[in-house]
């Protein structure tokens, strides 16, 4: 993950950074959110609504002003004032600063001072803390570029799938492992990234069309996107759905081809994140299954995924699975398709895969 010390908030302007809070004020679960562009805000950047429920009311409704502060110094009292009188007159549940830095001395007193007895509760959010909340969220600091050194490479990735319908070459998955920011990219992109180094791991070993420094280049890179991607997904994850007999009814194989391997193992010095990943339908969603590993708590844990062909790269996930790892990967193996002996190029009904080591 990436730190907060890397984000810089003067790489964007004010107007961004409105922006940049609208869309993380969305990701955290409010509703009805309403930016008002430009100075006559009305004295609040954003407007929105959070629904919150008691165990003996119910569900009830909650109104949210944020006000948004770019500055590259301490921010002075005056920048308060206003937006406590018009909430003093429209009476929100909260008002809420987002800061780019610090308030100033004399503005900490003027804050702590006129909040008291407020009618609303008020929180103040200043940088750094903000910072905390965005790199949980690394596809925004690399949309609006907070860090220093990113190229945004992992987009023309994806145009690959999304668009050519083509799993991309292992040279451009490692060209973007390179320029890119690893620690931005989403757990999705990685698990995506990873999946397409699987099959080519597998087609190189079939094909053995790479040799000396390609071979090199591709198993260092190999590695590490298949142990960031699982260890992330894994250890860092929330929870899914249970991997039982509904979901292998959920699957369509729409793809004789098989990649990857995966077996139990009781020595983590022997252990090696690999993945076995196949191209399917499930529930009338092309995309890319899959399953990965990790040692967690001294043992093996494997966790399924489902990456849904789009430009989100939307991430179904499945519960980890700590016990029975042999009964689940036996069963894997019998339902995956069983492949045909074939020569040349491997086409896919849905993708295409490139097997030689320059891209046409």
């Amino acid at each position: 993950m990436i730190n907060s010390s890397s984000i810089d908030f003067t790489k964007i302007s004010p107007t961004r950074f409105e922006e940049l809070c609208f869309k993380l004020i969305y990701r955290l679960g409010y509703v009805k959110v309403r930016w008002r562009q430009g100075g006559a805000d009305s004295g609040r950047d954003i407007e929105a609504v959070k629904y919150e429920h008691n165990p003996i009311v119910g569900i009830y409704e909650e109104v949210w002003f944020f006000e948004a502060k770019h500055y590259s110094g301490g921010v002075p009292p005056i920048e308060f004032e206003s937006k406590f009188t018009w909430a003093n007159a429209k009476k929100p549940q909260h008002l809420v600063f987002l800061l780019t830095t610090h308030i100033t001395n004399s503005g900490d007193n003027y804050f702590e001072e006129r909040r008291a007895g407020l009618e609303y509760h008020t929180h103040l959010v200043q940088g750094n803390e903000l910072k905390e909340v965005l790199i949980k969220h690394p596809d925004l600091v690399r949309e609006f570029q907070l860090t220093s050194s990113h190229i945004d490479f992992i987009n023309l990735i994806k145009e690959d799938w999304i668009i050519k319908s083509e799993i991309p070459h292992w040279n451009r998955v490692v060209t973007a492992l390179q320029l890119s920011d690893f620690r931005l990219l989403t757990v999705q992109e990685k698990l995506f990234l990873a999946s397409a180094m699987i099959m080519h791991f597998d087609i190189n070993s079939r094909e053995n069309h790479l040799g000396g420094k390609d071979e090199e280049l591709f198993m260092d890179h190999l590695h590490l996107i298949i142990e960031e991607a699982s260890n992330e997904y894994i250890l860092n994850g929330g929870t899914g759905e249970d991997f039982n007999d509904n979901i292998w009814d959920r699957i369509k194989w729409v793809e004789e081809r098989n990649f990857g391997a995966l077996e139990k193992s009781d020595n983590k010095e022997d252990f090696w994140q690999f993945g076995l990943i196949n191209i399917v339908n499930f529930d009338g969603l092309i995309g890319i299954i899959g399953v990965v590993s990790a040692w967690k708590d001294n043992k093996q844990v494997i966790q399924p995924f489902f990456i849904f062909k789009d430009t989100s790269l939307t991430l179904i996930r499945f519960n980890t699975i700590e016990n029975n790892i042999e009964e689940f990967i036996q069963t894997y193996e019998i339902k995956r398709p069983k492949e045909k002996e074939r020569e040349g190029p491997f086409p896919f009904d849905f993708f295409k895969i490139i097997t030689v080591t320059e891209e046409e």
